[in-house]
């Protein structure tokens, strides 16, 4: 999950495309996504931990 908000692995990204100049927007959207599977990862293991033994 870290690694979708790498700068490295953005700026490669962002050189490929059409978004020269836009790291900081793909940042901010990567950032999100990023939040999002942390807290269903932070569910799963809550589920595995607690409900099914």
């Amino acid at each position: 999950m870290g690694k979708m908000i790498s700068p490295q692995n953005i700026t490669t990204g962002v050189s490929v495309t059409s978004l020269k100049g836009q790291e900081g927007v793909v940042l901010a959207r990567t950032f999100k996504h990023s939040l999002f599977l942390t807290f269903c990862m932070g569910v799963l293991v809550v589920i595995q931990q607690f409900v099914l033994h």
